[in-house]
């Protein structure tokens, strides 16, 4: 913030100066019941606003997951011809129908037609989506997730499931991490992502000029610093993922081709419990035990 005043003022060349003058009012205690009547009235103001975009956004959401065109309407024959040698119980395959329905509904069309811009954000189609949609709000950022992963399956249970059991196809870890929340979070900080705003900079200059800078600027900027963030953070994690890769092997390898050939039977201690070769290896979570020892 500071950077950036230091360089408008620099650069930004005003033809007239102002001068802002104010009287400033006596500091007294304010009293709890005008506190509580202000609180009251600015939180129903924005409860009541907020919740009139999130609701239409939502239900605009809605119809464009719930309906698509193509192999959309046959998603059903697919699963089942693609499915067809494997023994998948039917609950299985409603989950199946409901993710290819989803990928192939209008919102996922659009979604994956913008995943290549937010996929090295550490984001997905799903996340690109509600990036779009908060435009109009942040709040409506976790209301379109919500959306999305309910058109799946209703329980609020299974979403919260399904969002923690997302992953990241290239790297094969949690897609909801400590480098893609970061990454998320700092967009959020320096993005102009209110249309409000934009729209009242465009009353008070009586031009699309600032805030069409400012979008496109501030979008730029926030781009740069989450990329940049989940790209450090992405190597931090691969390192240490790579390194507890190393770990599982070695146990393995220290255990299969050095204990058991020679029939020593030594004794560890994982997890304040006592494993003897033999029966640890008999034990098929001895390796997971060992590595998060």
């Amino acid at each position: 913030a500071i950077l950036a005043a230091y360089t408008l003022a620099k650069y930004l060349h005003v033809k007239s100066k102002s001068f802002f003058v104010i009287e400033m009012p006596n500091y007294k205690l304010p009293m709890l019941k005008n506190v509580l009547f202000t609180v009251l009235e600015k939180t129903k103001a924005f409860v009541f606003g907020a919740c009139k975009i999130i609701l239409a956004i939502s239900i605009i959401l809605w119809v464009l997951a719930s309906y698509g065109p193509g192999n959309f309407n046959h998603a059903e024959e697919i699963i089942q011809e693609q499915n067809i040698s494997k023994n998948l119980s039917q609950e299985e395959i409603n989950i199946e129908i409901a993710s290819f329905k989803l990928e192939h509904s209008y919102i996922g069309i659009i979604g994956k037609t913008i995943e290549p811009a937010v996929k090295p954000l550490g984001y997905d189609w799903k996340i690109g989506i509600a990036l779009i949609s908060s435009f109009a709000a942040r709040e409506v950022f976790v209301g379109t997730l919500a959306t999305i992963y309910s058109v799946e399956n209703d329980d609020e249970e299974t979403i919260k499931s399904r969002m923690a059991g997302e992953v990241n196809p290239d790297l094969g870890t949690p897609l909801f991490n400590l480098a893609s929340g970061i990454s998320l979070l700092l967009f959020y900080a320096f993005a102009m992502q209110c249309m409000s705003t934009l729209a009242i900079v465009k009353k008070e200059t009586n031009s699309w000029r600032w805030p069409l800078w400012q979008l496109f600027s501030m979008t730029a900027v926030a781009y740069v610093i989450a990329l940049t963030a989940y790209q450090i953070l992405k190597q931090y994690l691969n390192s240490d993922t790579k390194l507890q890769k190393l770990h599982d092997e070695f146990i393995e390898n220290t255990i299969t081709n050095y204990y058991l050939p020679f029939g020593i039977a030594p004794n560890f201690l994982i997890k304040n419990k006592l494993y003897s070769i033999p029966m640890a290896i008999e034990d098929s979570s001895v390796v997971e035990a060992a590595s998060n020892a």
